[in-house]
């Protein structure tokens, strides 16, 4: 196996214990047991709001519920650093299905699941591991760490901090970690219920 030498300090995880690094799906579940798939982004929509938006309205919230929020996404980008490249998660079809199967499957666990992703692709819903991948394509781990942290730090600030983010990257990397959290929602729901039939 190919190795390639990086620099020790690049997208190091720095969040999570020696078993949450072992087992990243711990941190998934960990993710969806302070709130469900709606609160969750529910929350990174109103973080968005209050970086995005210069309107008062958008920028009440508590600050310690904030800091707690950032570090549950930094947790689970670091998970999902760790899983980046691992099949996991796959709705199971089987081989040739049609589409017509397919849709049938993907509804079906729609209704068996309380929540089910909205933005996400049937693709995505069939196979989520593809948006870990995808999510780091344009940044890794320490850029969405920088991000965040001005996200907090804009967020917690008095008054309105324009010129550190464009709301194009903004927007980007909100969407990215919707897609994630969704990604990150159905992972969790097919592993523990895989673990539950076995």
């Amino acid at each position: 196996m190919k190795t390639y030498k990086t620099n020790s300090f690049e997208n190091r995880i720095i969040f999570l214990d020696k078993e949450e690094q072992e087992n990243p799906l711990i941190i998934f579940e960990a993710f969806y047991q302070s709130d469900w798939l709606p609160g969750q982004l529910k929350t990174l929509k109103k973080w968005r709001n209050a970086v995005t938006y210069e309107n008062e309205k958008y920028r009440q919230f508590i600050p310690s519920n904030l800091l707690y929020d950032c570090d549950l996404i930094l947790r689970l980008l670091e998970a999902a650093w760790l899983l980046k490249g691992k099949k996991i998660g796959k709705l199971r079809i089987p081989e040739e299905s049609s589409d017509d199967l397919v849709r049938w499957i993907m509804k079906r666990e729609s209704k068996r699941l309380e929540h089910y992703p909205k933005s996400l692709s049937s693709n995505h819903i069939i196979k989520p591991h593809k948006v870990i991948s995808k999510t780091f394509f344009k940044r890794d781990l320490d850029s969405y760490k920088r991000i965040l942290k001005t996200w907090l730090s804009d967020a917690l600030h008095p008054s309105f901090m324009e010129e550190n983010l464009s709301k194009a990257d903004v927007i980007g990397v909100y969407e990215s970690l919707v897609g994630l959290i969704e990604a990150a929602w159905l992972i969790n729901q097919r592993c523990q219920n895989k673990s539950n039939s076995d």
